[in-house]
């Protein structure tokens, strides 16, 4: 049985010399043979860009295409500064206390190139945590308030730089992040006066992109992504009782919509209607008619944005929604 230190706050890894498994520690000293969690992410398979989970943004004819179970982002060699962006729709949410992982196989399938920008991650316009190829450097990337902070010398080890597949791993937590290539331990990262994202519930998100005028076709291949949580959360959920006609905000950030029980029907065609919003409208979860329905809806559904509710009248009879 071999180990191999992981960093101050992973403490270390223990490896069958047969099998070469490991078992690790995570940064809160958890072990990683508890269970996966996954949160959000897939592969890309069946010769078809899913557009029912993942989204694509195309400036200046960047595009992708589908061969087999292998996505390839590319960039535009006939306009100048092409562009492909695709994310999944779905977001991981964070909960204090646990580690979330991403997970990814990356190709950088054309050589890295000058005038070119690559990244994988967790990120959108405003915030993130990435890989990022810029030209030729490899870099470990946090964005606050659409300000990227690029780490380009790295605290525990080096990229490998070639035409192969490598697997890319981001472990955060509330206050560590670990950069990996492999089972490489590249860099880490702790918030210290500050936080180094305004939140930690993300979407994975691959982007291609040249700069300054660049009408080369530069390609980045992907297999899929996924982020997992280590532990299972069993949590003691929130409720909020209604009997009149209201709206209420119960969640300003992603959460889980446990259930909804109906404990006394309504009268007049009073509807209870619920979002995946911070306010009234927005993403529909349901609309149910109170006046037909009694006892238990059971949803277990997370939702990415907020928790918002409306009664429709007095008449709305007796209902609970139950939340974290």
């Amino acid at each position: 049985m071999n180990y191999s230190q992981l960093g101050a706050e992973q403490q270390f890894s223990l490896e069958d010399p047969i099998s070469k498994n490991d078992i690790q520690i995570t940064p809160l000293g958890k072990l990683k043979v508890s269970t996966a969690v996954k949160l959000t992410g897939s592969l890309f398979e069946g010769g078809i860009f899913n557009s029912n989970i993942w989204s694509a943004n195309s400036i200046s004819g960047g595009i992708t295409a589908l061969n087999g179970n292998i996505l390839t982002l590319s960039t535009s060699s006939i306009s100048s500064n092409g562009r492909i962006f695709i994310t999944y729709n779905k977001i991981a949410r964070f909960l204090p206390g646990f580690t979330n992982e991403y997970i990814t196989a990356i190709r950088i399938s054309t050589l890295p190139t000058i005038n070119n920008i690559r990244r994988w991650g967790i990120f959108d316009s405003n915030d993130g945590i990435f890989f990022q190829l810029s030209g030729t450097q490899f870099q470990c990337v946090t964005r606050k308030n659409a300000v990227d902070s690029a780490i380009t010398s790295f605290n525990n080890s080096s990229f490998i730089n070639d035409l192969n597949y490598h697997t890319y791993f981001i472990d955060y937590t509330a206050v560590y992040t670990y950069f990996y290539q492999d089972r490489n331990l590249i860099h880490i990262l702790k918030n210290e006066q500050t936080s180094n994202t305004n939140t930690y519930n993300f979407k994975i998100s691959y982007e291609n992109l040249n700069i300054n005028g660049l009408s080369s076709n530069i390609q980045l291949d992907t297999i899929g992504s996924t982020i997992v949580r280590y532990g299972e959360s069993v949590l003691a959920p929130s409720y909020v009782n209604s009997i009149s006609a209201e709206t209420k905000i119960l969640k300003y950030s992603a959460g889980t919509l446990h259930m909804i029980s109906i404990n006394k029907k309504g009268t007049g065609g009073a509807t209870l209607s619920i979002w995946d919003s911070p306010s009234a409208g927005g993403k529909s979860i349901a609309i149910i008619d109170t006046t037909s329905v009694l006892g238990t809806l059971d949803y277990h559904l997370d939702f990415d944005n907020g928790l918002t509710f409306t009664t429709s009248s007095n008449n709305i009879g007796d209902v609970t929604i139950i939340y974290d």
